[in-house]
């Protein structure tokens, strides 16, 4: 099965570069599990995953050493497939055709405009926000080779290289300078209020490769 997964355009440009195999996205707890979800955050430890056949997930389980809860990946399982939503333009002003037309030019011909591309464009564009792009406008999709469970800041400098977020020529370097310097900013300017790095969430830690 085929799921929608957002790129920011950073993100898009180092998948595209292949130096992004990773994405790390913040843990939804069900609601009905709201009523503990303070207790859940401060007592509950990662037990281990699960591959649950029936729900055809991989599966998060958590446990307090009296009760466990289970949480399946929302982005299916190790074999499927995401389709990276982006910011992208699919309407160009001033050539002469109408919206109607444009779009039709665009689906016959496979022609869309990548904010990520920071391609200068003769003409006046409007861009779209990634998360209305629709799946035949999609270019980039992953496979999942890996999903696992971590806690935010035990993130190591394998995964901040694989997340894309280094310079192109870091070989290595103190990971408490990399994580300040390139990876705490960024997560932050991603959760700005809630699940910043101070907060240090659970997160799916998604493992993929460009297809």
């Amino acid at each position: 099965m085929d799921r929608p997964i957002i790129f920011n355009t950073e993100m898009v440009k180092a998948a595209l570069e292949r130096r992004k195999t990773q994405t790390r996205r913040v843990m939804d707890f069900p609601k009905s599990y709201m009523w503990n979800n303070e207790r859940f955050k401060k007592n509950y430890t990662f037990d281990k995953m699960f591959f649950d056949d029936w729900k055809n997930r991989n599966v998060a389980i958590f446990t307090d050493g009296k009760y466990t809860e289970w949480f399946k990946c929302p982005y299916g399982k190790v074999g499927d497939r995401l389709w990276v939503k982006e910011t992208f333009s699919e309407k160009i002003k001033n050539l002469g055709l109408s919206n109607l037309e444009w779009t039709r030019h665009i689906k016959d011909f496979g022609k869309c405009f990548y904010k990520s591309d920071d391609c200068q464009l003769l003409f006046n564009t409007t861009w779209t926000p990634s998360i209305h792009m629709p799946r035949w406008a999609s270019r980039i999709t992953l496979k999942i080779t890996d999903i696992r469970v971590e806690r935010l800041q035990d993130i190591k400098y394998e995964g901040m290289k694989a997340e894309g977020c280094l310079p192109k020529n870091c070989c290595g370097g103190e990971r408490e300078t990399l994580r300040k310097e390139y990876w705490i900013p960024l997560w932050n300017s991603i959760y700005k209020k809630e699940n910043t790095w101070q907060d240090n969430p659970w997160v799916w830690v998604i493992e993929f490769k460009v297809i």
